[in-house]
């Protein structure tokens, strides 16, 4: 008896430790699946910061169309391709829901859902936040054991048994579509949230001229985007430029000085350039990186006409009128005036640097006014206008200096001469349209000093600004003989067939 009972104890003594093993291994292969997504956040850790949205079926990343692709800015899977995108600004409320801004264009829209399923099921960006930004955001649990998965529901719904899934709607551009589903447990409605650790602070552009005594606004690109507001500006050297904490850049005297962004361990620089040049800007319609302005952010803008013409803005380099700014010589030019005068764009909204209004005079603002658009939607709505024909009818009501409205003057068949007096009278340049009768092509600089004004014989030459050029140094307030226009592409006073000039004034 006592031997039985023995025998029975270490039966059951096997059985209970195979289930400890058993429970054991049970526990470590979870483990171990946990530790596969070590990126991820814990499940009751996901606090403020930012992340990619990975979907647990495909493995794809969310991301979100820009305007200039989708007049909605949807949400959409694609494989993990490091556009600001497919990374969110998470951050929690104060009831425990969450809001999740894509850092695409600045950062300046969230994720939001419509009220009625059945009127769009789609996930779309929006510009003011509402109730329909937020979000719960639950765990995956499994066997008791976390998955390092989540469930994303809309917060505020009439009917809340809905999740984040992918849309069985047909895509857009090749990529799946994300959308509110009914809640199922599926393996498509369960998002990893995995911490994005790549951080970079830019400058935009990379070329600036300011005039003693103007300012001008130096702004920084930061990944994440909610750091924008932890930015540290310093100038090397104060008695040169003085920059404040904005980012604004004053000229005190002539010289050159660094000035320098630093956020955390992040750091940039660019060198200003001071000048007592009344005429002092120089915009290239070809280089996006240092041309003088931030071309770069602007790559993959496109305007799209009534008439049904849709091209890019910029495209860096010569693309025989691929962009519409291959051809935006006069643009350029009437920017650089319009820059050299201080004059304000009145109203309209800076996609770069998501400021609105008052903003400074460059190809960009000044192609806003010139097509009609106010900047806010110009990737999804159509502008009446092409951004590249002037009309001085559009640009003028929305510029201003100092309160005083904008006028322009034009004149036709003038001689050299003409143009040194129209200087006298307008230092801060005027531009000059050239017309090369042997090749019956155009261009427009800008004219900004009379190298030899006191010539007896009118034989002037002229110093210009020239937005052909890729580099300052066959643009920048270069000698006409020494200026792309002259050495590359045709243009001298001896093949001039005509001259269009024309000055902006208060």
């Amino acid at each position: 008896m006592i031997y039985i009972l023995r025998t029975a104890y270490k039966k059951t003594f096997l059985v209970a430790l195979i289930a400890i093993i058993i429970s054991a291994l049970s526990v470590i292969s979870a483990s171990a699946e946990v530790r596969l997504f070590t990126s991820a956040t814990d499940p009751d850790d996901l606090t403020d910061g930012v992340y990619n949205i990975v979907n647990r079926q495909t493995g794809q990343y969310l991301d979100v169309f820009d305007y200039i692709y989708d007049t909605e800015g949807k949400a959409y899977l694609a494989p993990r391709s490091g556009q600001n995108g497919q990374d969110f600004l998470v951050q929690r409320q104060d009831d425990g829901t969450y809001i999740l801004y894509p850092q695409s264009e600045n950062g300046a829209f969230s994720l939001s859902y419509c009220t009625d399923i059945m009127e769009s099921e789609f996930i779309s960006k929006r510009f003011n936040l509402s109730s329909r930004s937020k979000f719960t955001v639950v765990p995956v649990i499994e066997n008791e054991v976390s998955t390092g998965y989540y469930t994303v529901k809309p917060a505020r719904m009439t009917d809340n048994n809905l999740a984040l899934d992918i849309s069985h709607a047909p895509g857009e551009f090749g990529f799946p579509l994300a959308g509110l589903a009914l809640k199922n447990d599926s393996l498509s409605q369960q998002w990893q949230f995995v911490k994005v650790s790549n951080e970079s602070l830019d400058i935009l552009g990379g070329y600036v001229n300011v005039r003693m005594g103007y300012t001008h606004d130096i702004y920084a690109k930061i990944t994440p985007e909610h750091l924008i507001g932890n930015l540290v500006w310093e100038s090397s050297d104060p008695e040169v430029a003085e920059v404040n904490k904005q980012g604004i850049v004053t000229g005190i005297s002539e010289g050159t000085s660094t000035i320098t962004v630093t956020c955390g361990d992040y750091t940039d620089s660019i060198v200003v350039k001071v000048t007592d040049l009344p005429a002092y800007t120089w915009y290239s319609q070809h280089n996006t990186s240092t041309g003088g302005w931030d071309a770069d952010s602007l790559a993959g803008v496109a305007f799209t006409t009534y008439a049904g013409v849709r091209k890019p803005f910029f495209v860096n380099g010569y693309r025989t009128a691929d962009d519409w700014m291959d051809v935006g010589c006069k643009l350029c030019s009437e920017s650089m005036i319009l820059h050299n005068l201080g004059a304000r764009l009145t109203m309209g909204y800076d996609l770069r640097t998501n400021e609105s209004n008052n903003l400074e005079a460059d190809p960009f603002t000044v192609a806003l006014a010139n097509s009609g658009s106010y900047g806010i939607n110009i990737n999804n709505v159509r502008v009446p206008n092409s951004p590249i024909l002037v009309n001085h009818y559009m640009i003028n009501p929305r510029f201003n200096l100092d309160g005083k409205a904008i006028t322009t003057q034009e004149y036709y068949g003038n001689n050299l001469r003409h143009i040194k007096e129209l200087l006298d009278v307008h230092p801060e340049g005027i531009v000059v349209g050239m017309r090369n009768a042997a090749r019956n092509t155009t261009h427009y600089v800008v004219f900004t000093e009379c190298l030899n004004p006191d010539d007896p014989y009118g034989n002037f030459e002229f110093r210009v600004c020239d937005s052909a050029a890729s580099t300052p140094e066959l643009g920048d307030n270069v000698p006409f003989k020494q200026s792309i226009s002259y050495v590359s592409l045709g243009y001298g006073y001896w093949s001039i067939f005509e001259y269009s000039v024309y000055n902006v004034v208060e």
